[in-house]
């Protein structure tokens, strides 16, 4: 049984058996689903081991629909000292444009101010990655800055958008 806390409309957040990495993997090496920061080399199993198993109090989720894998959202670089964390997430193309995006963040967003002591969750996305936009918006995060030419991407450089929300901001909606 999942625990309710992680339950979501759409979805249930859950650690990612070995067994899954192998689609998950797939998810990430998906076709316009550059989202990685570094070169957009295709995703080893061991790079996708290493991710799934980061150490506390970072934490990887698999997004669950029914027993298929959808993607994974996870919180990272959490620093309890100036009490922020990154938020990342991956959605497999089949099941995206459907909402599940945000059901999974708003799970995580939930268990993030719910169990940490945090007070900013933050997020970086691609200036041309609009449907993504479009959901940390809904979701209440700001864009609080614009790198220019960050990234160099299928032959020219990309924008990279900076956002964050505010824990009373989120518990406000």
């Amino acid at each position: 049984m999942d625990p309710a806390y992680l339950t979501g409309t759409h979805c249930v957040l859950r650690d990612i058996p070995e067994s899954d990495y192998p689609e998950l993997r797939a998810i990430e090496n998906a076709v316009g689903l550059e989202a990685d920061d570094e070169l957009p080399y295709p995703q080893t199993l061991d790079a996708i081991k290493k991710m799934v198993t980061m150490k506390a109090p970072d934490h990887c989720f698999g997004i669950y629909v029914g027993h298929k894998l959808a993607g994974s959202v996870a919180v990272f670089g959490v620093d309890f000292l100036h009490q922020h964390a990154k938020v990342g997430i991956a959605i497999s193309p089949e099941f995206q444009h459907q909402g599940l995006g945000q059901d999974a963040l708003t799970v995580l967003l939930n268990f993030c101010f719910a169990q940490m002591p945090l007070h900013k969750i933050k997020l970086t996305v691609f200036a041309d990655n609009q449907p993504a936009i479009h959901c940390y918006e809904k979701l209440g995060f700001k864009c609080g800055g614009r790198f220019k030419d960050e990234y160099f991407r299928n032959g020219q450089f990309i924008d990279l958008l900076a956002y964050d929300l505010m824990r009373d901001d989120w518990l406000a909606n």
